[in-house]
């Protein structure tokens, strides 16, 4: 989830770092609009071709995958 939350924080980064070098280069405002849209179009492109609907193998939790994934969040939580 944290991954998913942070997409907007760095869209608008790299949209206003994108913004920033076409207008120091002296494009016309218009650029702006054009490239950000280019490069919005180029992600779903990419997400539309690679991206699975549905995974073909579906992975199960077994319980002793569980603990020790558990295991793992608790020794690191307290500093071992």
């Amino acid at each position: 989830m944290g991954i998913w939350a942070m997409n907007a924080n760095v869209g608008n980064i790299i949209g206003s770092s994108l913004c920033n070098v076409l207008e120091n280069s002296g494009a016309s405002w218009v650029w702006n609009f054009m490239l950000t849209g280019l490069f919005g179009l180029g992600v779903a492109a990419v997400m539309f071709f690679f991206l699975k609907e549905k995974p073909d193998e579906e992975v199960e939790a077994t319980p002793t995958a569980l603990n020790a994934s558990t295991e793992n969040v608790n020794n690191n939580g307290n500093g071992k």
